[in-house]
């Protein structure tokens, strides 16, 4: 019960800090040019893409569209989906929508997807320890995800890089004191978010 409840607080933090960017930004309507959201988007179907080297299927995994926040994923969803359209050798499958208040088992699920190349979530999914069930990492589809920024990334996340599993994490960062408007979908990014990887994950906050 108690585990379940710090993944349902989680996930509603999470939610909480995107909307709070959502409102920052001014953003009113889907698809306006350059947002944190289609930044995000478009960052995960790159990392997705790299994890895969070009070639494969992506299964994603947003939250459900329904919802006050339903823009904010309609324009993470529509960037992502149109970066993956540069990539004519890689394959979407249909979205596995998911709830904040739903913890992901990830070991069923990567079984579930066995023939995926590469797994996105646009939101953490909260049963990491899961992973610790999953026979063999290196041959399991990778994992590219947006982190919990409350947790304790390094000693959260490092062992899944280790493994191999994990191929990019982005966490949310604080609101920056940036004063100038991005004017490009990487400066809104380096705004409102941090990227490790296997090359850079050791400089995981702790």
């Amino acid at each position: 019960m108690q585990s379940k409840t710090t993944a349902i607080i989680a996930g509603v933090v999470l939610l909480a800090a995107l909307v709070a960017l959502w409102l920052q930004s001014g953003i009113s309507q889907p698809n306006i040019k350059g947002s944190p959201f289609q930044t995000l988007g478009q960052v995960l179907a790159e990392e997705a893409a790299k994890a895969i080297q070009d070639h494969g299927q992506v299964v994603a995994v947003p939250i459900d569209p329904h919802g006050q926040s339903s823009a904010i994923w309609q324009e993470q969803w529509a960037a992502f989906t149109d970066e993956l359209k540069k990539h004519p050798s890689i394959t979407l499958a249909a979205p596995e929508f998911t709830d904040l208040d739903r913890p992901i088992p990830l070991a069923d699920f990567l079984q579930q997807h066995a023939q995926a190349g590469v797994i996105v979530f646009f939101v953490d999914p909260q049963s990491w320890n899961d992973l610790d069930s999953v026979p063999n990492p290196q041959t399991a589809p990778k994992i590219v995800a947006v982190g919990n920024p409350d947790l304790p990334a390094k000693t959260v996340y490092t062992r899944f890089f280790t493994s191999g599993i994990l191929a990019a994490l982005i966490l949310p960062h604080p609101l920056s004191s940036y004063q100038v408007e991005p004017k490009s979908q990487r400066e809104w990014f380096a705004k409102y978010y941090s990227l490790f990887t296997r090359q850079n994950y050791e400089s995981l906050p702790p």
